[in-house]
């Protein structure tokens, strides 16, 4: 068994990219969040010092109803394209560490090979280990244990 631990550069670029992108997304909702609140403000400010007329105040409050679905339209299928971006990718890369991992293991003789750290996993395991039909066997074997101490 050898145990890696997850320091892999491509796995860097891949946060770093990611990262990059959800602060692009972050600013961009802020942007219009603020252009949102200015254009609020800025209008409140002109209806309270009696420089609109009701008709106005009407179609000022309209554009701002826009702005607002806009912006809540924006961060929702932005967002939800970015994490799609970010699921796909990232199973991409897994499915190629895996690929990789195996290659490499076969090549070196491992039979088990672990990925350490966050969002670790088992990358390669060598048919000749599993012993799943074993172990089911061996508990049922052992049932009557487990249900004497379920009582």
């Amino acid at each position: 068994m050898i145990r890696l631990k997850h320091n892999s550069s491509i796995l860097k670029t891949k946060r770093r990219l990611l990262l990059r992108k959800q602060k692009a997304f972050e600013a961009e909702i802020q942007r219009r969040s603020n252009e949102y609140q200015s254009f609020i403000q800025r209008n409140n400010e002109r209806l309270q010092s009696g420089q609109l007329s009701e008709f106005d105040a009407q179609q000022i409050q309209q554009k701002a109803q826009k702005m607002e679905a806009s912006l809540m339209q924006y961060q929702q299928n932005e967002g939800a394209k970015l994490e799609k971006e970010s699921f796909d990718k990232s199973t991409a890369i897994n499915k190629k560490i895996e690929a990789f991992g195996k290659e490499f293991s076969e090549k070196n003789g491992i039979d088990l090979l672990l990925m350490h750290g966050p969002g670790g996993q088992i990358n390669f395991v060598n048919p000749s280990m599993d012993v799943t039909t074993e172990f089911v066997n061996f508990l049922n074997e052992k049932q009557a244990e487990i249900e004497k101490d379920l009582k």
